[in-house]
């Protein structure tokens, strides 16, 4: 299957940024409500992060099936969510044990 990638690593997921497509001739470049802030990471404009190929992957998956986040049958995805796991606490007090 081939789709447009442009701009899915520039947009923000998390803020339902539009997905224009490039084109050399347009005046002015898009403007994207949040940012790359390191290697990485990526953050929306509400101040929530998450991992850059993570943010990049949703949106080409916006771009290849634009309802996969909608209601109903069209749905294929869940929003994803941030885990914390014990071990990832408080990795000291495992190796103490």
């Amino acid at each position: 299957m081939l789709h447009e990638e442009s701009y899915t690593s520039t947009a923000s997921f998390l803020d339902g940024d539009a997905l224009p497509t490039y084109d050399p001739k347009q005046e002015g470049k898009p403007v994207f409500s949040g940012k790359r802030v390191k290697r990485g990471r990526y953050r929306a404009r509400d101040g929530r992060t998450l991992n850059a190929d993570v943010n990049g992957s949703y949106n080409i998956l916006r771009t290849a099936l634009p309802d996969a986040f909608g209601k109903g049958i069209a749905a294929v995805v869940v929003w994803p969510v941030w885990l914390t796991f014990a071990w990832s606490v408080q990795p000291c007090a495992l190796a103490a044990a």
